[in-house]
């Protein structure tokens, strides 16, 4: 094997994930925010679209809360599988169970999100036309029946790019470090 190779002759390495993903979904959201605002503006008279980009508000803040609930519904589901191995896996403490379970990589930021939409779907002060039981329904569908039914049939499950850039990020590419160690080693 010629070391003057690249990577020892063991071929070129790839490059490191960046935030391309995350810079997508970004650009989605405000196009899609603009888009719907731009609608609500050019498509009705004044009083019409104030109520509209009102309701753009809260529709988006609804949305919001039933996407931060239902992940906390699903983490419960989770935390009930683990609690059958507390004791072997977690030494007996429900502490550390419940850090395998409820640790988010932006905690602080979910939390915040989640206040503020709660805080912007009751601060509404006309409850006739936004508060209505309809939409309660849909909160509850998305919170219950949506992500759980996406979890049963496997649409939960990472991609394995994104098994990969896990394994990137926290550096457990465990096999690599294997190869290396035996050929450097041997």
């Amino acid at each position: 094997m010629d070391s003057q190779q690249p990577n020892n002759g063991f071929g070129l390495l790839s490059k490191p994930r960046g935030s391309g993903a995350v810079f997508d979904a970004f650009l989605v959201v405000v196009v899609s925010g603009a888009v719907h605002i731009v609608n609500a503006i050019a498509f009705s008279s004044i009083k019409e679209s104030k109520d509209e980009i009102l309701f753009l508000f809260f529709g988006a803040a609804l949305l919001t809360l039933s996407l931060v609930l239902s992940e906390l519904v699903r983490r419960v589901c989770l935390v009930n599988e683990e609690r059958r191995h507390r004791h072997t896996r977690y030494e007996r403490s429900w502490k550390k169970l419940l850090n395998s379970t409820f640790t988010f990589r932006y905690g602080h930021s979910i939390l915040v999100v989640g206040v503020v939409a709660f805080l912007t779907v009751s601060s509404f002060e006309d409850c006739k036309t936004f508060c209505r039981s309809e939409y309660w329904i849909l909160l509850s569908l998305n919170c219950f029946l949506a992500p759980q039914l996406s979890f049963l049939v496997g649409l939960r499950e990472p991609s394995s790019a994104e098994v990969s850039q896990i394994n990137e990020r926290e550096n457990k590419n465990v096999a690599d470090g294997l190869a290396w160690s035996y050929y450097f080693g041997y």
